[in-house]
This record gives structure tokens, C-alpha cells and sequence, in this order.
């Protein structure tokens, strides 16, 4: 019976059974603007001030992504015509973002400091209405209608694009019309987006997803645009929309916390205080029973001695963290760095189990 309970234990956490986290969702409401916006690469137009600002962006090309290194924001608003875009690049080294391609269509603009604006208006996460620009607000354009069939050759005829710059950041302020997004949304209807940033101002390749997972050739990651009207939703009216369309578990991060969906029944406001609470809790738990275990057994070999070391270390730091700043990002870091460590130790619980359990055979 022993050696039974011995391999289902060995075969769960070879599986990464007990590590498995919830899927990260991105999420963005655009409202109706009043007037539109002056297409000229300042955003300073009184339509911007009533956009959401999004700024929670993930490493790009990541099975479980972390926060992006790369500061960017995102606005949306739309009208009978189409909608309007507005992305701010923050870069420490303004002065060596590459801007090279000034050819429609150039295949090498990926090369460039650059923006990929992905649009799925069935928000089926299968096809998509690729835009993509640079420094020079030169434009190029494809569309995806299944993983089979993409149309490289493809080209909108109505979407405009103006770039600026300011003091720190090199900004993005896009128009494209309904007949270039293959359908005119409605308010309540539900897409699915992503925008993708490229870098190279550093002196090497840098890149951050709005979309967790999102890119060229997985968008069932895209995020999702509600259109809405003139007041934003509420927390719990989002977590309806969402729990609809996304098998739980998943987790949001808005502006004032995160959503947590366990349940496609169910979804949980938690601020960001008592989330980090949660996994302190968890921390010195796991903590606490890793040192019962390996104390019992005798067998506090070197790699668990150092990873309880490490863990006690990181989890001590993280009880003198103060008050977590009222920013999506920040939140998002600590979260992701507790979840980190919670999972390494969960590994470490378990594996102590194992071999504790070999000492009794």
C-alpha cells in the first residue's frame, strides 16, 4: 500500500499536478467617445481623458509570464465610424529606438521599435486582423482566418496611424474603421484583442504582450474588449461577461484588484492586501510543514536544506513588505513573485513527502 501511495505521489509531482495556477486574462472596456480624437500623435485631446488606461502588460514568448520589463499604456474608444487607439511606449533610451522601415508592408518592420495590434471581432480566437506600425507610423497589415489560411497580401484601406514623441515615451495614435475590422461592434458586444510591443532600444531584443500568452500564432490567449457605453462596468458585471466565455480557474487584474474565478458560477473581488495575505499564509505554512517533515525523517539532505534556507529568506522579505502601491503593475509583481515561491516551495513539500515516505519502506 505504501509503495502504491509512493508512485501516485512521485507520478503528481513529476506532473506538476499540485502546481497548477490560474489562467491570467486581459481585459479592456471601450467607451463611446463624445468626438473623436485629432489624428496627430498627441494624446492630449479631452476624448483621451475619459479612456481607461491600461498599463498591465507580460513577458512576451512566456509559457507562464511574468510582468514585461517594458513600460507601455494602452487607450480605446470607438464611434459609429470605428475605433480609436492611443499607446504610449515609455523607453529609458528614446534617443536609440530603431526606426529604419518606411515601406508599406515591409516584412522586416518586426526589426523596428514597433507595435503589433491584433483584432479578432468574432472573439472565437481563431482568426485575426493584424495591424502593425512603427516610430515612423509606417503601416503594414494581414489578416488570419484559421490556423490553416492566412492572407499576408491582404491590405486595409481605411486605418490611419500618426506617431509623436514626447519627453520619455514615442506614442502611437491609431484610427481604423469598421470596414477594415471585418465587423462594427455594438455596445455589449465582446472581442478579443492584443497588442504586442517590440523593442530594441537597449541594444538587444525586448518584448512585452498586453495578453498573457498572446502573439502572432496563439491568439485563443488574445485578451478581450467589451464595448460599453458611457460609464464603465462594474467588477461584478465583468466577472459575469468573462466566466461566460473562459473555463475557470482565471484571475484579472483591474485597477482596483484582481478578479478571481474558481467557479463558472462564481467570481471573487479580492484587493491585492488580502490576495498577498493569502499566499503569506500559504508560504509559512508550507514552510512550517516542510520542516515537520524533513525534521521527522532525518533526511534534511543538502537540496532541501538550501531550498528552505532560500524560502525562509524570501518568504521573511516579503512579511516587511509594505502597503502594495495602488498600481496594476506593482500588484501584479508581487503576486507573481509570492506565487513563484509558493510553487517552488509546494515542490519542495513534496518531495520531502517522498522521501520521507522511502524512509518508512
Amino acid at each position: 500500500m505504501k509503495l502504491l501511495l509512493l508512485l501516485v505521489l512521485a507520478l503528481l509531482y513529476s506532473s506538476g499536478a499540485f502546481a497548477a495556477g490560474a489562467r491570467m486574462l486581459a481585459f479592456y472596456e471601450v467607451l463611446r467617445a463624445d468626438s473623436p480624437p485629432a489624428l496627430d500623435g498627441d494624446l492630449s485631446d479631452a476624448c483621451w481623458k475619459n479612456a481607461g488606461i491600461s498599463t498591465t502588460y507580460y513577458e512576451y514568448l512566456k509559457p507562464t509570464p511574468g510582468p514585461g520589463v517594458l513600460h507601455s499604456e494602452l487607450r480605446m474608444l470607438y464611434d459609429d465610424k470605428g475605433i480609436y487607439l492611443g499607446i504610449v511606449n515609455y523607453d529609458d533610451n528614446l534617443d536609440k529606438i530603431v526606426a529604419e522601415r518606411k515601406r508599406r508592408d515591409d516584412p522586416e518592420i518586426w526589426r523596428d521599435d514597433c507595435a503589433e495590434i491584433y483584432f479578432d471581432s468574432h472573439g472565437a480566437g481563431v482568426g485575426y486582423h493584424k495591424f502593425v506600425t512603427n516610430a515612423l507610423a509606417t503601416r503594414g497589415d494581414m489578416r488570419r482566418i484559421d490556423a490553416a489560411i492566412s492572407e499576408n497580401n491582404w491590405s486595409a484601406n481605411g486605418w490611419r496611424v500618426q506617431t509623436g514623441k514626447t519627453k520619455d515615451a514615442w506614442v502611437i495614435e491609431a484610427f481604423f474603421p469598421w470596414s477594415d475590422l471585418g465587423d462594427e461592434a455594438k455596445a455589449g458586444d465582446l472581442w478579443m484583442f492584443c497588442h504586442v510591443r517590440y523593442a530594441f532600444s537597449s541594444g538587444g531584443f525586448q518584448g512585452v504582450t498586453w495578453a498573457p500568452g498572446g502573439y502572432y500564432n496563439a491568439p485563443e490567449n488574445f485578451g478581450f474588449l467589451l464595448f460599453g457605453g458611457g460609464k464603465p462596468a462594474a467588477p461584478e458585471a465583468i466577472g459575469k461577461i468573462l466566466s461566460q466565455r473562459v473555463t475557470p480557474p482565471w484571475r484579472l487584474t483591474i485597477p482596483s484588484g484582481f478578479l478571481d474565478c474558481t467557479d463558472a458560477n462564481k467570481t471573487d473581488f479580492r484587493t491585492p492586501d488580502s490576495l498577498t495575505l493569502q499566499k503569506k499564509e500559504r508560504i509559512e505554512k508550507l514552510l512550517l510543514d516542510i520542516g515537520k517533515l524533513t525534521e521527522a525523517s532525518g533526511n534534511d539532505n543538502a537540496e532541501i536544506k538550501k531550498l528552505r534556507e532560500e524560502s525562509g529568506e524570501l518568504a521573511e522579505n516579503f512579511k516587511q513588505t509594505k502597503a502594495i502601491e495602488a498600481t496594476a503593475n506593482n500588484a501584479m509583481k508581487i503576486l507573481s513573485d509570492l506565487e513563484a515561491l509558493e510553487g517552488k516551495l509546494t515542490e519542495t513539500y513534496w518531495q520531502a513527502r517522498i522521501e520521507a515516505l522511502l524512509e518508512t519502506i
